[in-house]
């Protein structure tokens, strides 16, 4: 299990690039490696509250890419 949590770590990298280059699937790509990421430690005997706090980045990333410049959001200038 160690070793899928390590290769969605590293997908998160890959994700975190390709938000940065503007493109959804990188949000997309966050919240499935999340939702995983959840399911596993579950599946380790975490509790639920601490698998879920896990979720809360998305939520954060969610709210930032909600920011308006130019009456314009984030979201809106991903392709």
């Amino acid at each position: 299990m160690m070793i899928l949590l390590a290769v969605l770590a590293a997908l998160n990298v890959v994700f975190a690039v390709l938000l940065l280059t503007w493109k959804k699937i990188g949000f997309w790509g966050f919240i499935l490696t999340s939702l995983a990421a959840v399911a596993i430690n579950l599946s380790l005997g975490l509790g639920i509250a601490q698998s879920l706090i896990g979720l809360l980045g998305i939520v954060i990333l969610w709210a930032v890419l909600q920011i308006k410049q130019n009456d314009v959001s984030a979201w809106k200038n991903l392709e």
